[in-house]
């Protein structure tokens, strides 16, 4: 089999692309831009400054080969430069991924067995596909936007200063995304909670495909050294979004007054987000930092928190477990298939800051028990690896069309 894997961007696609290589599967990867692995190159970015080597740091599609590897650069500069500019983000990416679908080569579709996409960047290669002759598989990377837009108008009525900060999608990309929805022979997705919103939204459940993210299980570990000291850290990494719960967790912090606890917050902050965070007791916001410095600061926490309204899956979450943090959580997230029965967190209601509140108050009232939640995170982030992953991916390309 010879598939063809396409993302404008990153998200997960060059780890997929790296176990569809392993699998022997990978006939070329499309991307706008990325950097075969070597070590000159390694070294080349080592050098840089740190802010550009965030954002080189996901750009790597270790084990390709230069025929494999195929980028259209020239897009992501100028989609850069929009966005500089002040230009609105969805629309740029909107325009950079119509043109990324048109540039991938018709002999490269041709010689293809299968085409996997992305969503949001699939609605025309989905059709070039089929006028192939070939299968297209969808990887949606997010829970349905229709769901996405109940969450941002409920949060809007519950937070309206962070109202701007989480918008309904665009309803030209709706229409867009609708129809790699309904063309897609397969569509894949991460999450119990994504998939369900897809049904919900019309995608019929026989072509829908659950495939949990993965983790690198070597690189994301617990610390050996770190014992429970006199505070209790709580940590919460991602954008400082009214979608990731970021406002009602401040609120149900402030509510908390705990002593003897620390509630860290991990990434980029705007300006306007910034006008919007209190000063409150044993609240540190750290920044955005890059995937190194991530490890080692979540090594050094006891307690993950992700109280999101809308997450496709939410891979930070099993990078913590991965580390030993036990993890609270909403169902609205991959939160439901990561803890199932492990006891390595808790599960509450999205909105819910009484529940949210009453997790952490229970993590701070049993922190004796936490080295055994995370021994239980740890054993079970190992059951999602990234070959493990790879293999199921394999399966699905299996199935007889």
């Amino acid at each position: 089999m010879k598939v063809l894997l396409a993302h404008p961007g990153t998200q997960h696609a060059f780890t997929l692309g790296a176990q569809l290589h392993r699998k022997r599967l990978l006939h070329e990867f499309w991307t706008c831009f990325g950097l075969s692995d070597g070590e000159l190159r390694r070294r080349a970015v080592a050098a840089l400054p740190s802010f550009l080597r965030r954002k080189l740091e996901n750009r790597f599609a270790f084990d390709l080969t230069k025929r494999e590897l195929r980028t259209i650069p020239w897009l992501e500069f100028k989609a850069l430069r929009q966005l500089r500019s002040g230009i609105n983000e969805e629309e740029v990416m909107m325009e950079r991924n119509e043109k990324f679908q048109r540039a991938i080569a018709t002999d490269s579709i041709a010689a293809s067995d299968t085409i996997i996409g992305f969503d949001t960047s699939s609605w025309l290669l989905v059709d070039r596909a089929h006028n192939a002759g070939k299968r297209f598989v969808l990887d949606q990377s997010h829970a349905h936007p229709q769901a996405s837009s109940i969450a941002a108008a409920r949060v809007s009525q519950e937070f309206p200063e962070w109202a701007d900060n989480f918008r309904p999608t665009l309803p030209s990309l709706l229409e867009k995304q609708e129809h790699e929805y309904r063309a897609a022979d397969l569509v894949v997705t991460a999450s119990s909670f994504a998939r369900q919103t897809l049904i919900e939204n019309g995608v019929a459940p026989e072509k829908i495909r659950l495939n949990p993210h993965g983790v690198d299980l070597v690189r994301f570990r617990p610390s050996e050294t770190r014992p429970l000291g006199q505070s209790v850290r709580f940590i919460f990494v991602g954008s400082l979004s009214a979608r990731k719960g970021v406002p009602l967790m401040l609120a149900a912090w402030e509510k908390l007054q705990m002593k003897g606890a620390e509630l860290w917050i991990l990434g980029h902050v705007s300006s306007e987000v910034r006008k919007l965070l209190p000063n409150l007791p044993g609240l540190r916001i750290l920044g955005k930092r890059s995937r190194p410095e991530l490890v080692e600061i979540l090594r050094s926490c006891d307690v993950f928190v992700l109280p999101s309204y809308f997450e496709g899956f939410g891979l930070v979450l099993l990078e913590a477990l991965a580390c030993g943090l036990p993890i609270i959580t909403t169902e609205a997230s991959a939160g439901p298939d990561l803890l199932g029965k492990s006891g390595a967190g808790i599960l509450i209601q999205s909105g819910s800051a009484e529940q949210l509140a009453a997790a952490i108050t229970y993590m701070m009232d049993h922190r004796s028990e936490l080295p055994v939640m995370s021994r239980l995170a740890r054993t079970r982030a190992e059951e999602f690896s990234w070959d493990n992953y790879g293999d199921r991916w394999k399966a699905i390309l299996d199935e007889p069309t």
